[in-house]
């Protein structure tokens, strides 16, 4: 069985997930729910990968270390901009 994917649909699927992508955001919560960090969707796995990529167990340290303190993520639908001063 070959498993043949024609280019126009993976070029289309790839354009809407990247477009999706650009409209949320990932927020790092205290376990009060306080947010500590907030980036979008597209910076924070881009961190993601060069963190696992560059320093694995340190990654792996750092997110086990999240989750004993108790920080959530989350996926927000857009990040709210603060305006101008």
């Amino acid at each position: 069985m070959s498993l043949h994917y024609p280019h126009h649909l993976m070029n289309e699927t790839f354009s809407n997930l990247l477009g999706a992508a650009q409209d949320r955001s990932v927020t790092l919560r205290s376990p009060e729910g306080r947010p500590m960090v907030r980036l979008k969707l597209l910076h924070a796995a881009g961190i993601a990968v060069a963190g696992v990529i560059m320093a694995p167990r340190l990654t792996a340290v750092a997110a086990v270390g999240a989750l004993f303190k108790g920080v959530s993520l989350s996926l927000d639908e857009t990040i709210a901009e603060a305006p101008a001063a």
